[in-house]
């Protein structure tokens, strides 16, 4: 089959549901919703979102995206983007895959974020978009609750070549990590990392990742597995980290993956909104 190809400038943004043989390229999108989007929905037919390249492009705004697939049990494969610049973005790399059954194989290569990030260069798992009950659209500012991963579903994302330029991210007194990947103990998330650069990427850890109010920080993961050539040092929480009553539930994972005894109460002086007990 041959291709379907998109040669656009100043695009608002651009989806495909459902369709294979994809080559978006030469594109410049500026939008507040997601740059580029993979999607689909598993309708019987077995058309899955499969061989896509997108390239040569720029692009600011939710980010270079893969989901969400919310009918569960769908495929997305042998998926490129590469050689893309983001400038002042909200997101860079953006995967939300957390519907049940859900595959994703997605290969980021040669992208550049320069300029302020208002959100996360890198974010892998949840989605994130505007549910009202897990992970809002605002995450994690303005006492943001906490965000997981709560159904099972399989993603594989390769990133071989990123520049995260221009740090810190966020807002200030409210700085975010350069990466967030969650999954849990019924997910297979694996990131694998090579020919990563960041601008000041010597930095603490976030204060509650992915979150700092005292300065820059580096990286927030949970309950995946990060495979990396050394380039970036990514840290991952493992499944069945928690932590003590009486202690803030932290905004990584849910109450019940990360609070011993599963349960917390309102607490307005906790940043996520809920203290264990």
């Amino acid at each position: 089959m041959s291709p379907c190809l998109i040669n656009f400038r100043a695009l608002s943004s651009f989806y495909v549901l459902s369709r294979s043989n994809i080559h978006v390229h030469d594109v410049d999108v500026n939008n507040a919703d997601d740059c580029i989007c993979v999607k689909g929905d598993n309708d019987g037919s077995r058309l899955w979102s499969e061989n896509w390249m997108v390239e040569n492009s720029t692009a600011s705004g939710e980010g270079l995206s893969v989901g969400t697939m919310w009918s569960g049990n769908f495929i997305t494969r042998n998926v490129t983007f590469r050689n893309i610049l983001m400038e002042n973005t909200r997101k860079g790399i953006y995967v939300k895959i957390d519907t049940t059954g859900n595959s994703a194989e997605v290969l980021y290569q040669n992208i550049t974020l320069s300029g302020h990030t208002l959100q996360f260069p890198v974010m892998v798992g949840p989605i994130h978009q505007f549910s009202h009950t897990n992970c809002d659209w605002d995450w994690p500012f303005f006492e943001a609750g906490t965000c997981s991963v709560q159904s099972a579903s399989r993603v594989n994302i390769t990133i071989d070549g990123l520049r995260i330029l221009g740090r810190p991210n966020g807002l200030p007194l409210l700085r975010t990590a350069d990466f967030v990947v969650v999954g849990n103990n019924k997910s297979d998330v694996t990131v694998t990392l090579s020919n990563v650069v960041v601008e000041a990427k010597d930095t603490a850890h976030c204060d509650d990742p992915p979150l700092s109010h005292t300065g820059t920080c580096g990286n927030a993961c949970y309950s995946a597995n990060v495979i990396s050539d050394g380039s970036y040092k990514l840290d991952c929480v493992p499944w069945g980290s928690t932590v003590p009553a009486g202690t803030c539930a932290p905004l990584l994972g849910s109450v019940g993956q990360r609070c011993a005894g599963r349960n917390s109460t309102n607490d307005h002086l906790c940043y996520s909104g809920q203290r264990c007990t």
